[in-house]
């Protein structure tokens, strides 16, 4: 399966989406979250879209509570839209979906694999029995996240630790005649009529 891609629409400028689309920008498979009409909307292969949940689309939209969430494990082989509460089995987690995900539910002899794709990446959880074990994917933008916020934090230490000691083992003084020697050899003397 081609990973998937996420975007957001923010000002209901649909030319600008299309021009997006048209030039990869946004680049399929793609789900995109419309916050002006509260939508999710898919983009197809020849770089049209259609808002999900019309009747031509085969995914089911399902809409979970704190106090009844969707249960993932009780979900059968489909693509589903979820909002708000959902829960997975052998989890401690309680899920909150603010704006709306995709699941993709698959369920062989008993064992149900989902993949939850949100914004940040996507997360698989295969359910089998008592035993839940995760797999999760992240997108690009936030792996340089954590790897940016981790330089800032760890880098500053280090050099501050280490190069004190590297200075100190590996830089000597040197003497007027050293420091002659490397002038003369950087700027040889004129052999023909020179100084």
């Amino acid at each position: 399966m081609k990973d998937m891609n996420f975007a957001r629409i923010k000002d209901g400028n649909y030319e600008k989406f299309q021009a997006l689309l048209d030039n990869n920008t946004i680049p399929w498979p793609c789900y995109v979250y419309d916050e002006l009409a509260k939508k999710l909307i898919w983009v197809n292969k020849d770089k049209t879209w259609n808002y999900i949940g019309a009747d031509e689309q085969p995914f089911t939209i399902l809409e979970g509570t704190s106090e009844v969430p969707v249960r993932i494990e009780e979900l059968t082989d489909g693509m589903y839209i979820i909002k708000g509460a959902y829960r997975i089995k052998n989890t401690d987690v309680e899920y909150n979906a603010k704006s709306p995900i995709m699941v993709l539910v698959e369920v062989s002899q008993g064992v149900v694999d989902a993949t939850v794709y949100t914004s940040n990446g996507s997360t698989i959880y295969k359910i089998d029995g008592d035993i839940t074990t995760i797999d999760k994917t992240v997108t690009e933008q936030t792996v340089v996240g954590v790897v940016q916020t981790q330089v800032q934090e760890q880098v500053p230490g280090i050099v501050q630790e280490v190069a004190p000691e590297i200075i100190e083992n590996n830089i000597t003084t040197a003497t007027d005649e050293q420091i002659d020697e490397i002038i003369d050899n950087l700027f040889p003397q004129n052999s023909e009529g020179g100084e």
